[in-house]
């Protein structure tokens, strides 16, 4: 049980949990892990922690939660979700997340103002950064703010989205978001105060560079039609293929893995055997060949002194007679 848990503990890797360093059964099983200050528990107890806090690390640890559901190949289940266990640094992030104001930088144009009673979703595709997304809600005059937004959380960058009034133009609303493949991406907006109360269906379409193109929109009723039904079935069926592909894939510390790397490295061996014995077969022949050489010079030097005798007796016969 210790081995298969730090098994799991060294494979996964999220800013919202507490990274694993290393472990060891020698005497008395110890785990080496990063150093967290200390507990939700804690905290609460000594209540040093505002409602924006608390909302903060409990958006971490549903982020955290998320990933580990989503691992690959098979979801990992925590089983003991509590304060106790929710590990805390200095600023009140959640197993490690360290939450900051971010501030408009003065180069970028596009960033949302200030807003209350809008929706927002967490959209995460794999192993992809997460982005949010929020639209509508009430302004500091109390008036219905009329935008959509992502928000890329690694580049800390804003993007309007260009959807249609009846997705952006609430407030006191909910936002759902609906995976259909690690690049699509639809967005149900549902409910709040609006000029028309109907849900609306956004479909987000997502690239590897982290950009966002608004695809289709569709309102209660086009959801209905044919095209939609028929969309729906050949997205559902792109997102199963693309998933059974990544899933497919051989990941480092998977048995799939480690045994495509030792068919890999038998694969390189016997092709260097082989080498090594095309290297050995050229030298065996270049040794024969020489072997041949030197025995058609053997028998060339024979056949000269063959030939030498035949005149030594020739001579010897010849003086004889004189």
């Amino acid at each position: 049980m210790f081995s298969r848990e730090m098994s799991i503990a060294s494979r996964v890797r999220h800013p919202n949990l507490v990274q694993f360093i290393g472990a060891t059964k020698v005497g008395n099983p110890l785990i080496l892990t990063e150093l967290m200050s200390t507990s939700l528990n804690h905290e609460l107890q000594r209540n040093r922690l505002s409602n924006q806090q608390i909302l903060s690390i409990s958006q971490d640890v549903a982020l955290g939660l998320n990933y580990l559901h989503l691992f690959k190949p098979r979801p990992i289940i925590h089983r003991d979700v509590s304060s106790p266990n929710i590990l805390l640094k200095p600023c009140t992030g959640a197993a490690g997340y360290e939450a900051k104001c971010i501030k408009k930088p003065e180069a970028i144009d596009q960033w949302p103002v200030g807003r209350c009673l809008h929706a927002g979703a967490i959209i995460i595709t794999g192993s992809d950064c997460p982005m949010l997304v929020i639209s509508g809600g009430l302004d500091k005059n109390n008036d219905i703010l009329d935008d959509c937004w992502i928000f890329n959380i690694t580049q800390h960058s804003w993007i309007k989205l260009d959807v249609p009034h009846s997705v952006s133009k609430r407030c006191a609303h909910s936002l759902s978001v609906f995976i259909m493949s690690p690049h699509c991406v639809w967005i149900i907006t549902v409910g709040g105060a609006t000029d028309d109360s109907i849900a609306m269906l956004t479909e987000l379409v997502l690239d590897s560079n982290g950009g966002c193109v608004v695809g289709d929109a569709y309102d209660s009723n086009l959801m209905t039609s044919e095209y939609y039904k028929k969309k729906y079935q050949q997205q559902l069926q792109t997102g199963r293929r693309i998933w059974l592909e990544e899933y497919q894939k051989p990941r480092k510390g998977d048995t799939a893995y480690i045994e495509q790397t030792v068919q890999a490295l038998i694969k390189s061996l016997e092709e260097k055997e082989k080498e090594k014995e095309r290297e050995a077969q050229g030298f065996r022949q270049q040794m024969e060949q020489k072997e041949r050489e030197e025995a058609e010079k053997d028998q060339e030097i024979r056949r000269y002194c063959h030939q030498l005798q035949e005149k030594d007796r020739e001579g010897q016969g010849a003086t004889g007679e004189g």
